[in-house]
C-alpha cells in the first residue's frame, strides 16, 4: 500500500508498526479527532474460504470493540476498504514483553525480576478474567501480544485476531491449529473444548520463559512443539531458576498441566494465588517468634502474712524474687534493678575468702581426643591429635603414649576406606554433573514421548530418529568421560542404522533392536 494513503477518508496511514498472519499494523492519524491510533488491515484474497475469513473478523471487531477494560487494548472503529478489512484500535508505544526480553538479553541472562513477572501476571490475569467473562478466548497470547503503555507502563493485551466467541459459532474449520506453536495449550493441537483455562496454559508458558529466559520444553521443529505439549513433561521451573518461590512455581505448573481440569479454573483463581503471600521457609526444626513480641517480667512478689517471711538484721521483711524464671538477663533484685543480688546480705565476714582450689590440667587430653577420632571415622583428626598426645604424654609407655599411638593407627587403618569412598563420591559426583549426562536425560525423555506419539508416521519417525542422533553426538562431544562419550556414540550410529532401515521399509534386525533397547540402561550406568 503507498504511503500516506487514506482509510475510510479518515485514517491515514503513517508507518508500518509490524507484520503478522494476513495482515499488518499500521501508526495512523485520525484526521476526525486529531490523534495517532493504530489501525489493522487484514487481507482475506489468498484464503480459499475469503468469506468464512471476513465473518471472522467481524466477529472479532465487534467483540473486542464492545469490550473495555484497562489491560485490553481499546478498539475504535472497524469496516472494510478496498476489499480489506481494518480494524482501528488506541496505540501503545510503550513495545510489548518480547522488546522487554530482546533487552534483557542484551543486558543479561535474559529472565526478569520475579517481583516485575509477579506484576505483569496479575495485570495480564486481569484482562483475561474480564474477557474470559464476556465469553472471549485470544487462543495466541504470547509476549509480542502483551504491550506495554508507554505513560503508565501498564499491560494492555492486543491482537484478538484468532479469537473465539464461544456464545456464537466456531467458525474455524475442524483440525486447524490456530495460535503460536510455542505457546499453545493441548486442547489447541488436539479435538478437544478450548475456553479461557487454554489462555490459562499460554500465559504459564509466558511466564516461565519471563522467569527462566527459556521455554518449559526442549523443542526446536514444529513437531517437536506438538509432541512436547501434548506429552512431555515441562522441566521443573525452580531447577533452572533456583530463586523462584515454592508458591509461584507450584502455580505455575498448575496452569501447564496437560488436563484443562486440573488448571486453575479462571483467571481470577490465578491472580488470588499470586497474591497469597510466600511461605518463609523453615530452617532446620527452629520455631521463631514474631518480631515485637512482648516478654512477660519477672514476677516479684510480698510475702502474705500467712506465708513464712525471712528477715533482714534491721527487722524488714526480705523480698522474695524468682530469678531467670521468665525471659532473658540477669537476675533480678527486689527493687526490680538488673544485675543486682538475688537477696540482700543478712550478716557481714571480715574474714577473708579461702583461694580457689589450683585444678591440676590433664596431660592425656589430646592423646585421649586422638584415640577417640581414630576409633571414629576421622582419619585426619585421630592422626594428629594421636601424633600431638604421643610426643605430649611425659611417661615412657605411659597411657598418654598408649593412647595417642592407638589414635595413629585407627587413624591409617581408616583412612584407606575413608579416601576409597571419598574417591568414589568425586567419581559419582562428576559422572552426575557431566553435561552429557544431564543433557541426554532431558532429551531421551521427550524423545521417548515424540516417538509414541508419531505413531506409524514414517517420515516423522524419520526426522525424530535423525535428530536424536544428532542431539546423541552434541551430547557425546560435551561428555568429560570416555565411556559415556563413546556408548552416546555407538548409540546415535545405531539410530542411524535404523533410521536407514525404516526409511527403505525394511524391519530392522533383532541384533540392532536389542542393542538399542539396552544402551539407555547402559548410559544410565554411566552417569551413576
Amino acid at each position: 500500500m503507498s504511503e500516506r494513503a487514506v482509510i475510510a477518508g479518515r485514517y491515514e496511514l503513517l508507518t508500518e508498526l509490524g507484520q503478522g498472519g494476513f495482515g499488518a499494523v499500521w501508526r495512523a492519524y485520525d484526521r476526525t479527532l486529531g490523534r495517532d491510533v493504530a489501525v489493522k488491515l487484514v487481507s482475506f484474497g489468498s484464503l480459499a474460504d475469503a468469506e468464512a475469513a471476513m465473518a471472522r473478523f467481524r466477529q472479532e471487531a465487534r467483540a473486542v470493540a464492545g469490550f473495555n477494560h484497562p489491560n485490553i487494548v481499546t478498539a475504535h472503529d472497524f469496516g472494510e476498504h478496498d476489499g480489506s478489512a481494518y480494524l482501528v484500535m488506541e496505540l501503545v508505544t510503550g513495545g510489548s514483553l518480547a522488546d522487554e526480553q530482546a533487552q534483557a538479553r542484551s543486558t543479561g541472562d535474559g529472565s526478569l525480576p520475579v517481583a516485575r513477572v509477579r506484576t505483569l501476571a496479575d495485570q495480564i490475569c486481569a484482562g483475561l478474567g474480564a474477557a474470559h467473562a464476556a465469553g472471549l478466548v485470544h487462543r495466541d497470547l504470547k509476549p509480542a501480544n502483551i504491550m506495554l503503555s508507554g505513560n503508565t507502563g501498564a499491560v494492555k493485551i492486543v491482537d484478538f485476531g484468532i479469537v473465539w466467541v464461544d456464545r456464537e459459532s466456531r467458525l474455524t474449520r475442524d483440525g486447524d491449529h490456530l495460535g503460536t506453536l510455542r505457546y499453545a495449550a493441548p486442547e489447541q493441537l488436539d479435538i478437544g473444548v478450548v475456553d479461557g483455562r487454554a489462555d490459562l496454559y499460554a500465559l504459564a508458558c509466558v511466564l516461565y520463559e519471563l522467569l527462566s529466559a527459556r521455554s518449559p520444553y526442549r523443542a526446536n521443529t514444529p513437531a517437536d512443539w506438538i509432541a512436547a505439549h501434548l506429552k512431555a513433561e515441562p522441566i521443573p521451573l525452580r531447577l533452572v531458576r533456583p530463586d523462584v518461590p515454592d508458591g509461584l512455581a507450584v502455580l505455575i505448573h498448575r496452569m501447564l498441566a496437560k488436563d484443562p481440569a486440573h488448571r486453575p479454573a479462571g483467571a481470577d483463581e490465578v491472580r488470588a494465588a499470586l497474591a497469597a503471600p510466600d511461605e518463609v521457609p523453615i530452617i532446620g526444626r527452629a520455631q521463631f517468634g514474631r518480631v515485637g513480641a512482648a516478654v512477660s517480667a519477672p514476677v516479684v512478689s510480698m510475702p502474705s502474712s500467712d506465708s513464712p517471711s525471712s528477715t533482714t538484721p534491721s527487722g524488714g521483711t526480705r523480698i522474695t524474687t524468682r530469678p531467670y524464671s521468665v525471659g532473658l538477663g540477669s537476675p533480678v533484685s527486689g527493687n526490680g534493678g538488673i544485675g543486682a543480688p538475688t537477696q540482700p546480705p543478712t550478716m557481714f565476714d571480715a574474714r577473708g575468702l579461702p583461694p580457689y582450689p589450683r585444678i591440676q590440667q590433664p596431660t592425656n587430653g589430646i592423646a585421649t581426643a586422638g584415640l577417640v577420632c581414630g576409633i571414629l571415622p576421622l582419619p585426619p583428626f585421630g592422626f594428629a591429635f594421636g601424633l600431638i598426645g604421643f610426643l605430649r604424654a611425659r611417661r615412657l609407655g605411659g597411657v598418654g603414649r598408649v593412647r595417642g599411638a592407638l589414635g595413629v593407627i585407627f587413624a591409617l587403618l581408616w583412612s584407606v576406606p575413608v579416601i576409597g569412598g571419598i574417591g568414589a563420591g568425586l567419581e559419582h559426583l562428576s559422572r552426575r554433573l557431566d553435561p552429557a549426562c544431564i543433557s541426554v536425560g532431558v532429551y531421551t525423555h521427550q524423545f521417548e514421548a515424540r516417538i509414541r506419539g508419531d505413531g506409524t508416521d514414517v517420515h516423522a519417525i524419520v526426522v525424530e530418529l535423525t535428530t536424536a542422533a544428532a542431539e546423541l553426538r552434541a551430547d557425546a562431544a560435551k561428555s568429560n568421560h570416555p565411556n559415556t562419550a563413546a556408548d552416546l556414540t555407538a548409540f546415535a550410529n545405531d539410530l542411524d542404522a535404523w533410521r536407514a532401515a525404516v526409511a527403505s521399509g525394511h524391519v530392522p534386525s533383532k541384533a540392532l533392536s536389542q542393542r538399542l533397547a539396552a544402551y539407555p540402561e547402559k548410559i544410565r550406568q554411566d552417569c551413576t
